[in-house]
């Protein structure tokens, strides 16, 4: 064999020994999905562990020993409609939640939250509105980036990739 051809096989062995490394990897610590229900169809009750919603991402970093205010408790009562499937249920109670509480640290969750559960049953233009209301009425949220993915996903104007 030439030098070159020797050079080229050890280039691929090198690499093919990387991709096994990175494969087994990804066996023993694979990725967590973060879903924040189950997808249309889907019956699954179970959270990971490891999921983290946005009211919990909210509280991360604060002391343990802090209480919850009403508002937070009440929306995470009714966020568990949600990941337990219960969708329309949910919109239901989320948009009664910020009819309520229209200035509550957690209206935007919950405005992102309805929108999510429209995506989750198949109703794409549902969901392109609720996730533009979140962008018009809280354009100071830190959903606002992920409401407009959203809906250039919905949209067609980008992919998941």
């Amino acid at each position: 064999m030439s030098g070159r051809t020797t050079r080229f096989i050890v280039t691929i062995v090198i690499l093919l020994a990387i991709a096994f490394v990175l494969w087994i990897t990804q066996i023993k610590n694979p990725p967590t999905q973060q879903s924040l229900g189950p997808m249309k169809g889907e019956t699954t009750q179970t959270v990971q562990p490891t999921a983290t919603s946005t009211a919990e991402s909210k509280t991360q970093g604060t002391k343990k020993e802090e209480k919850k205010s009403p508002e937070q408790i009440e929306y995470e009562k009714i966020r568990q409609l949600f990941v337990d499937g219960e969708l329309e249920k949910a919109i239901e109670e989320l948009t009664r939640f910020i009819e309520k509480n229209p200035k509550s640290e957690w209206a935007d969750d919950a405005q992102f939250d309805i929108a999510q559960c429209y995506e989750h049953m198949g109703e794409k233009e549902k969901a392109v509105k609720e996730y533009q209301k979140l962008v018009d009425k809280y354009p100071k949220s830190d959903l606002v980036n992920s409401a407009q993915y959203a809906i250039d996903l919905l949209e067609g104007r980008t992919s998941y990739y």
